[in-house]
């Protein structure tokens, strides 16, 4: 945002004038808060599809759609991606190391702070980094510029 527009940054992140609600991030908070519930469990079995389909409908976020139309359109687009997510990750469910993980990093003595949405151990010393996108797909090409990328790997 800040290299969009500077002004737009400093109303938003320092005098935390507050912007008008969006239907793509409701509906993102949606389904991550579906998500970060699917993996709070601290040991298998996974949470059944049943209760994350509750759960998700229970924390909905139902600002800024334009009508009741559109946000029933999310909301079914919700429960096909959480049905697929959990057909897939349900049946070799391994709890996360961490959901929604906060960190505090100085680049070039310049504090960042941000949220990775799940990080898994992987095999030896190794970690996975999901971030969850709800929106449009984006191409390879993106990995190598994306500075939120980037960051996760710092």
């Amino acid at each position: 945002m800040y290299q969009e527009c500077p002004q737009k940054y400093k109303l938003k992140y320092v005098d935390g004038l507050p912007e008008k609600p969006k239907s793509f991030f409701s509906f993102g908070r949606s389904v991550h808060t579906a998500l970060e519930h699917f993996y709070s469990v601290a040991k298998p079995p996974a949470p059944g599809l049943a209760q994350v389909m509750a759960y998700y409908r229970a924390h909905w976020v139902k600002e800024g759609y334009k009508d009741a139309a559109e946000e029933a359109k999310y909301l079914k687009e919700g429960e096909r991606i959480l049905g697929e997510f959990h057909a897939i990750h349900a049946p070799g469910f391994k709890p996360a190391l961490f959901a929604e993980y906060r960190f505090n990093i100085k680049v070039d003595g310049i504090p960042v702070t941000g949220f990775v949405d799940r990080i898994d151990r992987l095999a030896g010393d190794r970690i996975a980094i999901t971030d969850y996108k709800t929106g449009k797909a984006f191409g390879e090409d993106r990995v190598k510029t994306d500075a939120q990328l980037t960051m996760y790997q710092m």
